[in-house]
């Protein structure tokens, strides 16, 4: 444990002193007392600190329930954006908090990655539409910026191989090197810059 600065300890015992000098007196000539008022200060203490405990353990047990319900929800929500024209799709994204989850933008890159070979132009809308997903989506209701920033840079890299196997190769270096770009100065997985340099 780190001591207290030597101008804090001064500022505190000038506060406390003035402010509980009859205590204070008290405190010092009574061993009964004194223990009595640690043992009372160090239950305040605890109960404080379960009760940020508790608190954070509920908002935990809540992010959990959420997650779980957006996966569950995630393949509905891409059926109901591919049912929609392209325009309409974008504001559904841009507008539309239900269209705008990690899980969602996961969902669509996991479909995404299976298009590919069979069909590369389905697979290039699958990884740009996810990309704006994860460009909608809040960092507080996932892992944050950093997260999302690799989820993007994921979304490019998928699509630069869509666009590889298709054969527009010249374009595809591009957004791969977009892709590559963004990861390394933004996001936090050691391993996607692997990962998209293996597509």
């Amino acid at each position: 444990m780190q001591h207290l600065a030597e101008e804090r300890v001064r500022a505190l015992a000038q506060t406390v002193a003035h402010t509980f000098a009859d205590e204070v007196e008290h405190l010092e000539a009574c061993p009964d007392c004194r223990a009595h008022f640690f043992h009372l200060a160090s239950r305040a203490r605890n109960r404080e600190y379960r009760s940020a405990l508790s608190v954070s353990a509920d908002r935990t047990l809540n992010q959990v329930s959420r997650v779980a319900e957006e996966r569950i929800d995630a393949p509905t929500r891409l059926a109901e954006l591919l049912a929609l024209p392209g325009a309409e799709r974008d504001v559904a994204v841009a507008t539309n908090p239900r269209y705008q989850t990690y899980a969602l933008a996961v969902y669509t890159l996991e479909r995404c990655e299976k298009a590919v070979p069979y069909d590369p132009a389905i697979a290039r809308m699958l990884a740009r539409l996810a990309g704006q997903i994860a460009a909608r989506t809040d960092p507080r209701t996932c892992g944050g910026n950093d997260a999302l920033i690799d989820l993007e840079a994921y979304a490019l890299a998928m699509e630069g191989n869509a666009l590889r196997v298709s054969g527009a190769l010249p374009l595809a270096a591009k957004v791969f090197s977009q892709a590559r770009l963004l990861q390394e100065h933004s996001g936090i997985d050691l391993d996607l810059a692997a990962r998209i340099d293996c597509l």
